[in-house]
């Protein structure tokens, strides 16, 4: 009588159980197949398994679906990212960084602009604020940079683009009862009018 490879005494190594559980974890289609192939477990077993395996690798690519890249993984690759597209562009600003708290870092531009890093709870950089007050030459400036520093692969014409679609050279548009905001390669541009605080430019990262 032939056996099953469970009950064979010389069956190769990938026959065997142990086998099978460490790919039915590191990657489950294969620790199905082996489950399958040498009839490891009674059929009723093999299903649950099966099961189990299919719903923890589908639950990989679920959590991967909806997880979102931050814009920044830390202040310092901002610092760095911020410091190369001002030096493209030569713009006059240096970040000064003036406070710390778990959820933001907050840094002065000049005595008008205000840019807040907003972290999430892994410390990571999700969202940019630029704070702007004031008006003249500065504020678009410092705006063309925080767009640009967001997707350093796009041209300055995307920029320019991105920053005429905001409204930003409207000068008819009225910000303080309206915003506007744009969606480009998974990054969100909002920018409003706050009489407290100023023109306020958002950049975040999206799905």
């Amino acid at each position: 009588m032939r056996h099953k490879p469970e009950q064979q005494g010389n069956s190769r190594f990938y026959q065997k159980g142990w086998f099978m559980w460490v790919f039915l974890f590191i990657f489950p289609p294969v620790g199905i197949f082996l489950l399958w192939k040498h009839k490891i477990y009674k059929k009723t077993t093999r299903f649950i398994l099966t099961t189990v395996g299919v719903l923890y690798f589908a639950s990989s690519f679920f959590l991967l679906a909806n997880s979102t890249i931050p814009l920044f993984y830390d202040h310092d690759e901002f610092v760095e990212a911020y410091q190369a597209e001002a030096k493209e562009v030569n713009v006059p600003f240096e970040l000064k960084q003036e406070e710390e708290t778990d959820h933001s870092i907050t840094s002065k531009l000049s005595e008008d602009l205000t840019i807040i890093e907003n972290k999430d709870d892994a410390g990571q950089i999700h969202e940019v604020v630029l704070v702007g007050q004031g008006e003249g030459s500065d504020i678009v400036l410092a705006m063309g940079v925080t767009i640009g520093l967001a997707n350093q692969e796009q041209s300055i014409d995307e920029v320019k683009e991105i920053m005429n679609e905001l409204k930003l050279f409207d000068e008819s548009y009225d910000f303080e009862n309206n915003e506007t905001t744009v969606e480009r390669d998974t990054i969100r541009y909002n920018m409003k009018y706050k009489q407290s605080e100023g023109l306020l430019l958002t950049v975040s990262k999206v799905n």
